[in-house]
């Protein structure tokens, strides 16, 4: 059974995630756990806290570095980024043809190749 958070939990909550004022589209706990969907600069970010007596443990995702691959700069871990591939491990289970919609056929070749050398 999912419940919606809000008022001084949520912000208590916030807080403890370091991230006070941030913009909330969802907020509600599940099975124990508060998942919250924050606007992050670039993105959405997802938080999975688990809250027990009023101790927060937080599951932060961290998403890759997108720019480590050779030709891949800002703007095109941007548009990576905006069509949902936010780690390597993303890129790896994508099929070629999602990718391609959003990169051109010689910045899937890098990815590809930067992905075989240093993640599988």
């Amino acid at each position: 059974m999912s419940v919606e958070i809000e008022g001084e939990r949520l912000s208590v909550i916030l807080r403890a995630l370091g991230r006070s004022g941030s913009a909330v589209h969802d907020a509600h706990e599940e099975n124990g756990c508060v998942i919250l969907l924050l606007s992050g600069d670039v993105e959405s970010i997802v938080y999975v806290a688990e809250v027990e007596q009023g101790a927060v443990e937080v599951d932060i995702p961290f998403p890759d570095d997108l720019t480590a691959i050779p030709g891949i700069g800002d703007a095109t871990a941007t548009l990576l980024r905006a069509a949902g591939f936010h780690t390597f491990e993303d890129l790896i289970n994508a099929d070629d043809v999602v990718i391609l919609d959003v990169v051109g056929f010689a910045v899937l070749r890098r990815i590809r190749k930067y992905l075989k050398e240093h993640c599988l």
